[in-house]
């Protein structure tokens, strides 16, 4: 019977016996500091229990329920509420030695100096702390669930993303013989390679997040546990041992990395990789352009050397009214490290809304474009909107000439190789602020959905280079035959 008005005399929040107990609307009590507590929190006046709301901002005080309480706590002080050395009701709370003492303790010597408080104060601000801690690690489980489903769902993306390019690999090696099925196996074998590591690498953070989960359940379950102690005494001597436990718990969450698998690596420039065996038939593009720097309303090749602008044409073409492009980066293989320059042709055709160029990062990594545009009828170059000569036909290939070493861009007619424009037209240098450690991407972008661009290939040759770095030769050396010196016989 005891235990049963105790139970009613207990806060459904803190569990503990109502101290300053307050009486909402709906009939349900509480204690005061929980009710501000749970209100801040949810940003509403709604009970903890029904979730019913409460027109009034501050809740009435339940005088009846408090003198209740009151007596009742009183009249119920356990033995394990007793000092045992001086057989005193166990009040006080040495914030120094973080343990309960009596009024006597405090005055002895192993005390002095010490910070004391009032148990119940101790414990009530103990348990809200405690309860926001608790509160904070279900939030980290949850948190360490999405991470891992989010990992499940990549991987699935990562199968797509596999099988797309498993099709466009067995598409490129159909156009070769039977004696290319080892090469084609290879490339297949780097591609499952490639989604086993990223699938190993999913599995790993996935046990972990299981792991994570798994202590961060038994900390719960051990903190809901103490929270259930009725005792002040109880309660404090677990205190210090369950936050510490808390306190110990990795709070950081893994950083997500969703990396698709690179069609560069796989696909692009296929033909030329396997050259050395087929290069009567390949070609080789110098630029490739990066699938995941295209937007919905751009369609790329197989090859990724063209794109093609999907929907329907403009009928015209204003210079302040036309929308900034979404441009396709595209890849220049080691560029610009490896070799100081590179030069590409882009066949532009009868195409009238176009953009191509170049975009690279200054000291102060901001973004900048040096291109050179054709809409309206008009030949635009860079985003200084200057007007070029205009050429005395309709350009079909431009030609674009890359040295940051130099900083030079000209950009000239493929065809006539007549120069449009240069970074340096003029004795005016609109690239000097290039970061060499910097980005540096060629751009695409085609206004017109029945004109794509397309990126010129080149026939691959081999360069024989010496020791020292020179060029030897353009072409595979042949090994001489040395003549026969004539023997008396043969005269």
């Amino acid at each position: 019977m005891a235990g049963t008005v105790e139970d009613n005399l207990r806060c459904p929040a803190c569990l503990d016996i109502f101290q300053d107990p307050v009486i909402l609307l709906c009939s349900h009590s509480f204690c005061y500091v929980f009710v501000r507590q749970w209100w801040e929190q949810k940003g509403d006046q709604s009970c903890p229990v029904c979730r019913k709301r409460c027109q009034s901002t501050d809740p009435f005080s339940n005088l009846a329920l408090r003198k209740v309480c009151k007596a009742f706590t009183q009249d119920s002080v356990e033995l394990n509420d007793i000092c045992s050395s001086h057989e005193e009701e166990l009040n006080l709370f040495c914030e120094d030695h973080q343990e309960v003492v009596c009024i006597i303790c405090r005055d002895e010597e192993i005390h002095a100096g010490h910070k004391f408080r009032a148990l119940d104060e101790a414990a009530r601000e103990s348990r809200v702390s405690f309860l926001n801690r608790v509160s904070f690690l279900h939030n980290i489980v949850g948190s360490r669930k999405n991470n891992r489903d989010e990992r499940i769902q990549h991987s699935e993306v990562i199968k797509l993303q596999r099988e797309q390019i498993e099709s466009k690999i067995k598409k490129t090696f159909e156009e070769f013989h039977r004696f290319l099925q080892v090469e084609e196996s290879a490339r297949l074998a780097a591609v499952r390679k490639d989604e086993e590591a990223d699938n190993q690498r999913i599995k790993k953070d996935t046990e972990i997040l299981d792991r994570d989960i798994a202590t961060l359940s038994d900390v719960i379950k051990s903190a809901e546990e103490l929270l259930t102690i009725s005792g002040h005494v109880s309660f404090m001597k677990n205190f210090k041992t369950a936050m510490s436990r808390i306190q110990e718990v990795n709070w950081h969450s893994l950083c997500i990395f969703n990396s698709p698998l690179s069609q560069i690596d796989h696909v692009g420039n296929l033909k030329f990789h396997v050259w050395e065996r087929m290069k009567e038939t390949v070609s080789y593009s110098p630029v490739l352009l990066n699938p995941n720097t295209a937007c919905s309303e751009m369609s790329l090749s197989e090859d990724l050397t063209s794109v093609t602008l999907l929907g329907k044409c403009p009928t015209s073409f204003d210079l302040e009214e036309w929308p900034m492009p979404k441009y396709v980066h595209g890849y220049v293989w080691g560029f610009p490290s490896d070799v100081g320059w590179r030069t590409w042709d882009v066949e532009v055709g009868d195409n009238n809304a176009w953009h191509v160029g170049v975009e690279y990062q200054d000291d102060d990594d901001q973004d900048h474009e040096l291109r050179i545009s054709f809409y309206d009828g008009k030949y635009i170059c860079s985003s200084y909107l200057k007007k070029i000569h205009d050429p005395p036909m309709k350009l079909q290939r431009i030609r674009v000439h890359v040295d940051p070493a130099k900083r030079l861009l000209s950009f000239s007619d493929s065809l006539t190789k007549v120069e449009l424009y240069s970074t340096y037209s003029k004795g005016h240098n609109y690239w000097k602020d290039y970061d060499e450690s910097g980005l540096l991407l060629p751009i695409f972008y085609t206004g017109h959905p029945k004109m794509p661009l397309q990126i010129i290939p080149l026939r691959p040759r081999v360069e024989l280079v010496s020791f020292d770095g020179k060029v030897v030769s353009s072409k595979p050396t042949k090994k001489k035959k040395k003549k026969k010196k004539k023997t008396r016989a043969d005269i």
